[in-house]
């Protein structure tokens, strides 16, 4: 059995062309709100990819808020959630950094928002093959 076919929660990927983004608050010292491309998203939780420049902004066991995703130029579908770091990798593809993020508040209205999604995707998955 494959990695993915382990995982808890079924996840949606995109891909940076898809323009899926989050902005968040990468801690408490810092005031300043980030951007980044979402690359994957489950219940469970996220990965996103940050610029090389900005990988010293977020480590192992951090924990982030985030404010909003959502497709670029669109409303907000998910907002105010909470995530700690667990995974924290070189991207050399994206030429910057990984950031896997496991969910540890999420509203009952946002965790609706991602089953819908993940399941609208996971549909059309199936009736493109």
């Amino acid at each position: 059995m494959d990695f993915e076919n382990k995982r808890e929660h079924p996840r949606v990927s995109f891909t940076v062309s898809d323009g899926i983004v989050a902005r968040f608050w990468a801690s408490e010292e810092n005031d300043e709100l980030q951007t980044a491309y979402i690359l994957n998203l489950s219940e469970g939780g996220l990965f996103f990819t940050l610029r090389k420049d900005q990988s010293n902004l977020i480590k192992e066991g951090d924990k982030l808020r985030f404010v909003e995703i959502k497709k670029w130029r669109t409303s907000h579908f998910l907002v105010n959630i909470q995530a700690d770091v667990v995974w924290h990798g070189n991207m050399p593809e994206y030429e910057g950094v990984g950031i896997g993020c496991k969910f540890n508040n999420i509203s009952d209205k946002n965790l609706q928002n991602i089953k819908e999604l993940v399941g609208v995707k996971i549909q059309q998955r199936i009736e493109s093959n």
